[in-house]
């Protein structure tokens, strides 16, 4: 059985996001997806002294437009502040000099494009959670008619990558249409993830922050 999965193209995700993407044989990254400001395109958050704190990566105002066309704000100062964050709150962790050099090279490179940056950090992630033997896509690589909405361009999905099965978000029964799943033979999976607790930096445990979290407290383990 093939099982594709797909997603937009967050900003560093969480170990949800990262547990789906195991889970799938090949994974669409849906980058013609509309931009959502305050949303987790171009911001995630890491656990803080106070609590949570986000990480943000400035974007131009002009923003509603596809993930992949929003640029970059090159605001002055705002690499040295996205990372003395991390610094600040995780300079102690047991594997913070595993990750923090790459990330801080990626943050510091010359990035036009939001996207440029998010796939970059993706891939490493991929990389330190073990996510391997995977096929990845662009939803804008599949031509898929832009008029289909919702469910019926997650059908299209499943087959333009001859998936058997789609693995949808834990919140997905909310808004698919699950009939016309089984009149196109596509069987609907539900993505189910039970967040584990581990040892931050700070008491108490705090879930669903960025996936730099886990990999600076706990490694790839």
């Amino acid at each position: 059985m093939r099982i594709v999965t797909a997603h937009q193209v967050e900003h560093l995700g969480w170990l949800g996001l990262f547990d789906k993407f195991s889970k799938a044989d090949c994974i669409i990254l849906c980058d013609t997806m509309q931009f959502e400001k305050d949303n987790w395109h171009n911001r995630n958050k890491i656990r803080s002294q106070s609590g949570s704190q986000w990480l943000n990566v400035p974007v131009e105002h002009d923003n509603h437009k596809p993930i992949k066309d929003v640029r970059i704000v090159d605001v002055r100062f705002w690499r040295k502040k996205y990372l003395k964050s991390i610094m600040q709150n995780y300079c102690k962790a047991p594997y913070f000099d595993v990750y923090y050099p790459t990330i801080e090279q990626l943050i510091n490179e010359d990035n036009d494009y939001l996207i440029d940056l998010n796939i970059k950090l993706l891939y490493c992630m991929f990389k330190w959670f073990k996510i391997g033997n995977k096929e990845y896509c662009f939803l804008s690589q599949l031509n898929i008619d832009e008029n289909l909405k919702s469910t019926d361009r997650l059908i299209e999905m499943s087959r333009k990558t001859n998936a058997d099965v789609f693995l949808a978000g834990m919140c997905g029964n909310t808004y698919i249409e699950q009939e016309k799943f089984k009149e196109a033979n596509i069987i609907l999976d539900f993505h189910k993830f039970e967040h584990p607790i581990y040892k931050q930096q700070f008491e108490s445990f705090l879930p669903n922050m960025a996936g730099i979290d886990y990999l600076f407290n706990c490694g790839e383990r």
